[in-house]
């Protein structure tokens, strides 16, 4: 297994991760954000790639790859305003 910094090449890799019936535990068909389960992984998945991938400098996400796969990630907000 491979971690690799995530970036804009990976939003096709990324996808598989977001199409589950949960979501943060609630079943992805009772959200209210969008009319059914295709729009809700869309929705997320786009939010997603919008913030972790898209080169801003303080978001970051890493992947754990296999033969191509990402098998998970991690994505997480770094402020500059943090004492170290």
């Amino acid at each position: 297994m491979e971690i690799i910094k995530l970036d804009k090449s990976h939003i096709a890799s990324t996808r598989r991760l977001f199409e589950n019936k949960k979501y943060m535990g609630a079943m992805v068909n009772t959200n209210y954000f969008s009319g059914n389960d295709s729009d809700f992984v869309d929705y997320h998945h786009t939010a997603f790639t919008d913030t972790y991938l898209s080169g801003l400098k303080n978001y970051h996400a890493y992947g754990a790859f296999e033969d191509g796969i990402c098998h998970g990630l991690i994505a997480f907000y770094e402020s500059n305003d943090d004492a170290c």
